[in-house]
């Protein structure tokens, strides 16, 4: 038949680990706008 596989699904990642890498990601990305605003707010020219 024309169109039709019967490939698998891929495979997914484990949910835990992709749920770790995600808060990892986004403590990560929470850490550089607080860095970045305290450059723009104590060290900025006057």
């Amino acid at each position: 038949m024309c169109g039709t596989h019967s490939r698998s699904p891929p495979d997914l990642p484990d949910p835990e680990a992709a749920a770790q890498a995600a808060a990892i990601h986004i403590d990560n990305t929470l850490e550089d706008y607080r860095r970045e605003i305290q450059q723009r707010i104590f060290f900025r020219s006057p």
